[in-house]
């Protein structure tokens, strides 16, 4: 099995350094060689003793603003170039420090529910750079956005409440793609490797007053996701979707399980607010198909809940009233689409030289 990567990003860009982040199928020594003005031709690795690793994150610090560069990546003693020329980045012009903080973070976990560290998190926008950081041990990831540049890097990016963010994630072989609105970045949900989503919020209705002069004291909003719910599906409800969403909500920051006609067993966390999502990995087969969803109550008990639906073939209609949808809609895109600027997707070319030693 080969260690190249498929994906190349291209990251953190500032006026006097760049990152390369990258992730391989297996573990591998891996670096960049870098050239430009006024410097030798020098070899950067992700960690100085030269580690074997899945996830690399190589930063190449100490260079010159507003000024062309040019590298090639190494793997295992291979080459890799982009349609056989270097790679090439610009460094961006200096500008005057932010101190100012706009977080955006979020937790990946695998399959199983567990968190996923080490992993590789890449995010930009239309309007702004690419920026990338890996996961801690807990699976977590934050972003400073304050400090995000534009496209052509010359100020900091500056967003509406509508503006898309993308989320690429990877893994070993795995990826994941998000999409999200920025005024939903403070708090982006679980993201489960593998599992392709959009997620856009709808803000819950603000009622009018009523009409008479009482006073009410508002109650916190936790009772609803104090213990296991299912909202979707309803039981013997009739789907056209091989891979429907199940949504609930269930104690926040909490595991969810969920068993797909005795055999699969998928799971996901919930947010801070309860609220939990999962779309099955594979499509189910059509006639009956059961879930039993599980978790644990705010006092430690598991419960359980079961749900019982008829898969038709798509394209068929169904005499169905259709289910609502939720404030919070995740999606699995089917193809992939296009990453956008500064990310290379390349078609990698390769020529066998030494292993390269750091400089």
């Amino acid at each position: 099995q080969t260690a190249t990567p498929n994906t190349i990003e291209i990251t953190n860009i500032t006026d006097t350094s760049f990152s390369v982040a990258f992730a391989t199928s297996k573990p591998a020594v891996a670096g960049i060689r870098v050239s430009g003005p006024n410097m030798i031709d020098s070899v950067f690795f992700s960690t100085t003793n030269q580690e074997a690793l899945v996830t690399h994150t190589i930063t190449v610090p100490n260079l010159t603003p507003d000024t062309q560069y040019t590298f090639s990546v190494l793997v295992e003693g291979e080459t890799i170039l982009n349609n056989n020329k270097p790679f090439s980045v610009m460094t961006a012009s200096p500008l005057e420090t932010n101190e100012s903080v706009s977080t955006a973070s979020g937790i990946v976990v695998t399959t199983d529910g567990s968190r996923a560290s080490n992993v590789l998190v890449v995010i930009s926008s239309n309007e702004s750079q690419t920026l990338s950081t890996v996961t801690n041990d807990t699976g977590e990831y934050s972003f400073n956005l304050a400090n995000i540049r534009t496209t052509d890097l010359q100020k900091y990016a500056t967003f509406t409440n509508d503006s898309v963010f993308t989320l690429r994630i990877y893994f070993k072989d795995q990826s994941s793609r998000i999409e999200i609105p920025y005024k939903n970045l403070k708090e982006i949900p679980t993201i489960t490797l593998s599992q392709n989503y959009s997620f856009d919020y709808q803000a819950p209705p603000i009622q009018t007053a009523t009409s008479t002069a009482e006073l009410r004291i508002p109650e916190p909003s936790t009772r609803a996701s104090s213990s296991l719910a299912v909202s979707s599906p309803r039981e013997g409800q009739s789907l056209i979707d091989e891979r429907p969403v199940l949504r609930g909500t269930a104690v926040p920051n909490s595991p969810v399980v969920v068993h797909i006609n005795n055999r699969i067993t998928e799971s996901t966390i919930t947010n801070s607010s309860g609220r939990w999502e999962l779309r099955p990995v594979n499509p189910l087969p059509q006639g009956e198909n059961t879930f039993i969803i599980k978790s644990k109550d705010a006092l430690g008990v598991q419960r359980s809940v079961t749900r019982t639906v008829e898969v038709f073939a798509s394209g068929m209609q169904v005499a169905q009233t259709a289910t609502p949808s939720a404030t919070l809609t995740p999606t699995r895109s089917v193809s992939p689409t296009n990453t956008p600027t500064p990310t290379l997707t390349i078609a990698p070319t390769t020529t066998f030289t030494p292993t390269p030693q750091l400089c």
